[in-house]
């Protein structure tokens, strides 16, 4: 089982449609500097994600989004994680990610010692802030083995069952 605990920082990039009265229609979003930091949390694995649109004023899900992180251990090539708003803004946001590709290696010239590739779905029906659905990608890079310290308090404990 691939060991990810530790901060990924990389590419996210998005395309969908919204009814938001920031993004109304159809978008591109993509920030080349996301944050993915995944700790441990018991025998569970809890990740926070940020991420900016820098054409927009408001971080994606306001705070970073937190959920847990599933390997499956028949594929340890093979990750998902579940990730949902952190704060009130976007109470009913939610990122479904689907990691194609989990490697974990010894540190190469630049101090990398993994890399996550994969998609996902983003929905928000937040009413607040319009409703918005795209689809992403994700390419991250393991900058760091230390699990984040310390680690967000809205993402300290898993989220229930």
């Amino acid at each position: 089982m691939p060991v990810l605990i530790g901060t990924w920082t990389g590419k996210v990039s998005c395309k969908g449609i919204s009814d938001s009265p920031f993004l109304f229609g159809s978008f591109n979003y993509t920030d080349k500097e996301a944050t993915l930091e995944i700790n441990p949390s018991g025998d569970a694995l809890l990740a926070s994600l940020s991420a900016d649109d820098p054409d927009f004023a408001f971080p994606l899900g306001i705070e970073p989004m937190c959920g847990a992180v599933v390997v499956d251990p028949a594929r340890p090539d093979k990750a998902r994680a579940g990730l949902v708003a952190g704060g009130d803004f976007l109470t009913a946001a939610a990122f479904a990610v689907d990691f194609s590709t989990v490697k974990v290696c010894a540190a190469n010239a630049k101090g990398v010692t993994g890399k996550l590739t994969g998609t996902g779905v983003f929905i928000s029906a937040s009413g607040l802030g319009g409703n918005v659905s795209s689809t992403c990608k994700y390419s991250l890079e393991r900058t760091s083995e230390t699990p984040p310290t310390p680690p967000g308090e809205h993402c300290s404990s898993p989220p229930p069952a």
